[in-house]
């Protein structure tokens, strides 16, 4: 039988997936992978919506949880909707993309989006350092 206790503490877990979100059902982000929150310090306050702080782009269909429920097979990829900047150097860069896939924790009826930055090209990864 499984067990539901936590195997790993949260900051392990930012530091093995640098880049994810956990969010509530009502899209309120929980946590963020350090990456993340390294490049969008605004993801560490309390009560950051991830609809008011991205946008999706894929699948096509209104951002709220039950949509992203009856999508979990799809791939998703969401951008932020304000540019971004690096708290160590203070650089600024566009805005992120990120690709990645869904996965619905039932015990905790929160969401896990696990995902990488999207790079379309050569120019975006120079732009991006």
């Amino acid at each position: 039988m499984l067990s539901f206790e936590n195997k790993i503490s949260p900051l392990t877990f930012c530091k093995l997936c640098p880049f994810h979100l956990v969010f509530d059902k009502n899209l309120v982000l929980k946590q963020a992978g350090m990456q993340i929150a390294q490049v969008m310090p605004s993801f560490t306050e309390m009560n950051v919506r991830l609809d008011e702080a991205m946008e999706l782009i894929k699948p096509k269909v209104d951002f709220t949880f039950q949509n992203l429920l009856t999508h979990l097979n799809s791939v998703f990829v969401m951008r932020t909707k304000h540019r971004m900047s690096d708290d160590k150097t203070g650089m600024e860069y566009e805005k992120l993309r990120l690709r990645g896939s869904l996965v619905f924790v039932p015990e905790t009826d929160l969401m896990l989006y696990l995902c990488s930055p999207s790079i379309l090209s050569m120019e975006d990864l120079e732009l991006r350092g």
